[in-house]
């Protein structure tokens, strides 16, 4: 769900940026089509700006689905997206049309566009929040390990309204614990088949019982589950590593590990 929501962000980013493009020229020359600065070869580079602007964003990783909309870094992204198709435009205007234009045409064009981009991206948040609250293309986790640390971990993914649902938690070591910020304890590790065919697991989070780690990353190699390993457990300490710069897969292309950027956002 979440990445034909993406995709539809990136067809609705395009039209947005051609209409800021079109708009940035009207406010120029005034709502006329000027015969000095004709609009039609002016469109024509916007089609190919507009492209090169998204191309961009895409390159870094601004529409990939781990990435939360509403955070500054990605803010910045669209920022540095910004210039650069701006600066595309007046190059590539130049060596097409061969014609010198207005600096303050390409402010507009560079406020208007990610102005608008912004603004979409942050409507879209609440679009993705409010279909995740009603359970559509949420992933369902796995949770192994019972300790604060996975607590801590749950209680910040219903903060975040995140679309990784816990559903399960087993506990190899055993726990008196039934339930953990509200997800049910099922048992030891012995059931951990069964419970990700019963309880239908997309992924699972190791946030204990680190000696199993390989084991479990061969489970979820063999069932295609994707696996994300909690960053204490290799001793990285949030007040001691920004776990937000991590963004990509640390073991394999079908099972990753990552600290918590992609399932907290």
């Amino acid at each position: 769900m979440l990445s034909k929501l993406r995709l539809l962000t990136i067809v609705l980013d395009y039209l947005l940026l051609l209409g800021a493009m079109t708009l940035a020229y009207f406010l120029r020359v005034g709502f006329i089509f000027s015969t000095h600065f004709p609009f039609w070869p002016y469109f024509k580079v916007s089609l190919l700006t507009a492209a090169a602007w998204i191309i961009v964003l895409l390159i870094f990783r601004g529409y990939s689905v781990q990435v939360r909309f509403s955070q500054l870094k990605h803010l910045s992204k669209v920022i540095v997206a910004g210039l650069t198709g701006t600066a595309l435009f007046g190059l590539i205007f130049y060596f097409w049309q061969k014609e010198l234009f207005s600096r303050l045409l390409m402010i507009y064009i560079f406020v208007l566009g990610t102005g608008l981009m912004t603004i979409l991206h942050l409507l879209m948040v609440g679009v993705e929040k409010r279909l995740i609250q009603k359970g559509y293309g949420n992933i369902r986790l796995l949770i192994i390990g019972s300790n604060r640390e996975v607590k801590s971990f749950i209680e910040k993914l219903k903060k975040n309204v995140s679309p990784y649902v816990p559903v399960a938690i087993l506990d190899g070591y055993g726990t008196n614990q039934e339930r953990i910020g509200g997800v049910p304890v099922l048992g030891k590790l012995n059931i951990l088949e069964q419970t990700v065919e019963e309880e239908r697991i997309d992924a699972i989070v190791q946030g204990d019982n680190v000696e199993q780690v390989i084991n479990i990353v061969h489970f979820c190699k063999k069932h295609q589950l994707k696996y994300f390993l909690l960053p204490y457990l290799l001793g990285m300490y949030q007040e001691e590593l920004s776990v937000s710069l991590i963004e990509k897969p640390l073991i394999g292309p079908k099972t990753s590990s990552s600290a918590l950027e992609t399932i907290l956002g």
